[in-house]
């Protein structure tokens, strides 16, 4: 058997059954490690077994030197023509002939596409990364690791050969400009020259062009392949490490999201202009001394030229990557505080922050547009400056020359400023390789840091009674503490902070604690005590939220949860997943777990696809979820059915349509221990009823489910029940033993039947109409009349039922206010609930029997 996390909103399923003798975990160290347990990281498991890697040097390069075979016949109908290319189809791109031609005469389709390798694929180089990153830890240690390595040793070898290509297009180029142009010179000035002389040197010069254009597209082709590699093989290595992530710790939404979409560029960047930085200086031996032997020694002063502007060159590249290394931290900024936004838009408009969130970002988006700008400028200057460098170098080496007294022939003209225009070419890509070297140095840095955080391990001890699921010990559980690191010192960040916890913009700083407070810092100060030990210092960071929780659910059986919102019932699941931190007592579980959140996790595609989550189609087991779910008649809605595409995070449906589809994906999961986190909140009455009746109790019969709900009448059916209150279990039991107890739990049932009387009256007394037989009911502008009164009296209707439900005891409003965020902001206590009526008025719910309180109209209530 084998356990599984979840996602952060959803029901996400774990592997199945017959992965459970082998799992992969990772611990904090950031390698993963081989164990056999009952706990698996919450990533989506893989069938397939990854095939063994083929160490022989002989069939590890083989596929790759077919490659440089100058003609290969292509296999008609491959899929990866790439690979069957030869050496002039990968240089002239000659394996998409037939797309081509298909495309000009309008005959191309999806079909004729041809797929992507499964060598340039993500999943083959993220799996050599992480081996070549596990390599590193073990010998470097997980302080001293760098990925920067890492990436060099996962393309050295084809680095290495297209760095060779490439000093063969310069030397190509060199000889071209200095050998050849200086013999045809001198082959025009000769009195009686010869024809086979002249055919050869322009020979000469059409080879040499030849194999300079092959050779630089030869060596851009082995980059530009070489950076898609190692950019997919390290965002799906960074990717999968997310999904394993404990929390997020210091790192923001934004800014996971900027290193996945930014970063993998600079990856790229370095791998296609890297290797420019070696070849550049390579170049200029050569031409120093062919200058010195043409024209003398007055040719240093027009090379002196150009060592003079290559640190210039390098310092325009490294200003520009340290401008873009400052620029990076405002783009995470400005990232995650336009997702935070767009998260909670409903939450902006309701309390009217549009104008400060439009400031912030504004002002965000300016110190991004000022860094953008600089940089801009910055390279702008060294573009200007690299095509005036030959010919200054020119001119200064001709002057020189010529006040010497040497007389400067044509030849040695053009032979000098053909070298020195070959020696631009390099000086041209400098700036690239150093800025692509220096952004890449902080990618990598980046890459790391989330490599390197620490992972959800999930319990590996078992059941002590092989009939029970979950078994629970004086385990007392605690969030992380969340810690921005080197912020305290800006202004800007501690004004953000003010503004969190009295208006729209801020910081993230650390949850609050049970008393309000917030949580520390991982950042120590000046006066910041000793260093502790780790674990202690760990428990500082961790704010308790669960206590001494005593559990044991038997395999089988169905346990319902209740209590008041911000009791612990959410983190009592999360506890059971391993996401929350396990402060001091054991838990053993057995089983693979479904977990539906109360937030529906939906992704943006069909509605089928939701359900089935890659799992294969069976139609009677899916047209029994579908009814067990009541998505039927949602089906019968849909325009496409069950084939209808849902828009991003479920905006085209309903939140009780994608509760119900997070229930499906749950129960079409098939798994053996369901964690249901008040999932009949979004639906209405009847179809709550017949989701707990052919759901819960007749298709969950032999599984084992806890379900935390506020729908009070259906604990009864429950095999067993707890209450939490403060973060503590205060009563378990059957429906039966905690009535006869008549304590919290009784209370909460008769005040729930209580409630459920009065607002039946309220609606009996609203709904007794006096019909008459007065002529002005026939009078149609009388009916109309009336009909508008009735509109107006079912609208006073409403608000009455809800000030009598509201109004019946104090905290009924634990059951009548819904909570629309996550577990883990209602424990962090990220947003705060709007003030019930009886929060402002402690004297309404006195007054709420005896006196009604005054209706107010929507048009006041829009007014405010």
């Amino acid at each position: 058997m084998t356990t599984e996390g979840s996602n952060e909103n959803g029901s996400v399923t774990g592997p199945s059954d017959d992965d459970s003798n082998h799992v992969t975990r990772e611990g904090a160290n950031g390698y993963r490690t081989n164990h056999a347990g009952n706990g698996a990281a919450p990533t989506q498991a893989s069938g397939a077994e990854t095939p063994p890697v083929d160490v022989k040097t002989k069939r590890k390069y083989r596929d790759a030197l077919k490659g440089l075979i100058p003609f290969r016949a292509t296999k008609k109908g491959s899929k990866y023509p790439i690979d069957d290319a030869g050496l002039f189809s990968t240089i002239y791109v000659g394996w998409m002939n037939s797309l081509v031609w298909k495309a000009t005469r309008g005959q191309l389709g999806d079909k004729d596409i041809y797929g992507l390798s499964p060598i340039d694929g993500s999943d083959s180089a993220s799996e050599r990364l992480e081996r070549l990153w596990e390599e590193e830890i073990q010998s470097k240690g997980i302080e001293q690791a760098s990925f920067y390595r890492v990436m060099f040793r996962a393309i050295k070898t084809r680095w290495l050969f297209s760095s060779i290509v490439l000093f063969i297009c310069l030397m190509c180029s060199f000889v071209s400009a200095a050998v050849v142009i200086k013999e045809l010179l001198a082959y025009a000035e000769m009195v009686n020259p010869t024809l086979e002389l002249g055919i050869g040197l322009v020979l000469a010069m059409f080879f040499t062009e030849s194999i300079r254009v092959m050779a630089i597209s030869y060596a851009f082709t082995i980059n530009y392949r070489s950076g898609v590699r190692l950019m997919g093989g390290a965002l799906s290595l960074v990717f999968r490490k997310i999904l394993r992530l404990r929390s997020l710790k210091d790192k923001s939404v934004g800014e996971l999201v900027n290193l996945l979409s930014n970063d993998g560029m600079r990856i790229f960047e370095f791998v296609a202009f890297g290797n420019f930085i070696i070849n550049t200086p390579l170049l200029f031996i050569p031409g120093i001394i062919y200058s010195c032997v043409i024209l003398g020694p007055w040719a240093l002063l027009g090379v002196s030229t150009f060592i003079l502007f290559l640190p210039l060159q390098g310092m325009f590249g490294k200003i520009v990557a340290v401008i873009r290394r400052k620029c990076v931290a405002v783009t995470d900024d400005r990232v995650r505080m336009m997702s935070e936004m767009l998260t909670s838009v409903k939450l902006i408009k309701m309390y009217a922050w549009e104008r400060p969130f439009a400031k912030k970002i504004s002002g965000i988006r300016g110190r991004e547009r000022k860094m953008l700008e600089t940089a801009g400028f910055v390279q702008s200057m060294s573009f200007a400056v690299t095509p005036a460098v030959p010919v200054i170098a020119s001119v200064l080496s001709f002057i020189g020359h010529t006040l010497s007294g040497n007389n400067l022939t044509a030849a040695q003209a053009f032979t000098v400023v053909s070298v020195f225009n070959s020696l631009r070419f390099g000086l041209a890509l400098l700036p690239f390789a150093v800025r692509a070297l220096g952004e890449s140095a902080v990618a990598a840095r980046r890459i790391k840091s989330v490599l390197i955080m620490e992972e959800l391990e999930p319990y590996k001890d078992k059941p002590s009674d092989q009939n029970n699921a979950v078994e629970i010990t004086a385990a007392t559980f605690g969030w992380d503490a969340l810690d921005r690191k080197g912020e305290e010192n800006s202004k800007e960040q501690k004004d953000s902070g003010k503004m969190q916890n009295g208006g729209p913009p801020g910081g993230r700083g650390g949850p609050p604690g049970r008393n309000g407070k917030k949580g520390k810092k991982g950042k120590k100060g000046k006066n910041a005590e000793p260093d502790k030990p780790e674990e202690e210092e760990e428990k500082d960071k961790t704010i308790p939220t669960i206590f001494d929780i005593d559990l044991t659910i038997p395999k089988g059986s169905l346990l319902g949860v209740c209590g008041s919102v911000g009791s612990g019932k959410s983190s009592l699941i999360s506890g059971i997943l391993a996401q929350m931190r396990l402060l001091k007592g054991k838990v053993a579980t057995e089983g693979s777990y479904a977990y539906v959140a109360q937030q529906a996790w939906i992704l943006n595609s069909t509605v089928r696809d939701n359900i089935l989550f890659g799992l294969p189609f069976d139609q009677k087991k899916y047209d029994r979820v579908v009814y067990a779910c009541c998505l039927q008649p949602d089906f019968k809605q849909l325009p496409d059915g069950d084939q209808t595409e849902i828009g991003e995070r479920g905006v085209n449906i309903s939140g009780g349509q994608k509760q119900r589809v997070s229930l499906a994906r749950a129960l079409y999961a098939d798994r053996d221990i369901y964690l249901l986190d008040d999932p009949l909140s979004a639906v209405d009455a009847h179809v709550g009823r017949h989701i707990f009746t052919n759901y819960v109790k007749k298709e969950l019969k032999n599984k084992t489910v806890l379900f935390i709900t506020h729908q009070l009448q259906y604990l009864s059916d429950c095999d067993e029940i707890i209450v939490f209150n403060d973060g503590r279990i205060t009563e378990k039991g059957t429906h039966r033993q905690l009535m006869n107890n008549d304590a919290e739990y009784a209370n909460l049932i008769k005040n729930f039947h209580e409630d459920e009387e009065e607002a039946e009256e309220i609606v009996e007394q609203e709904d007794v109409v006096i019909e008459t037989e007065s002529p002005l009911r026939r009078n149609p502008s009388i009916q109309g009349s009336l009909r508008r009164r009735d509109s107006k009296r079912a609208s006073q209707r409403s608000f009455q039922r809800q000030d009598s439900i509201r109004g019946s005891m104090n905290f009924k409003r634990s059951y009548s206010v819904r909570s629309t965020h996550s577990t883990a902001s209602e424990t962090a206590g990220h947003i705060e609930e709007p003030l019930e009526r009886e929060d402002l008025d402690p004297e309404s719910e006195g007054k709420g029997k005896d006196k009604p309180q005054g209706l107010v109209t929507e048009e006041e209530k829009y007014k405010g």
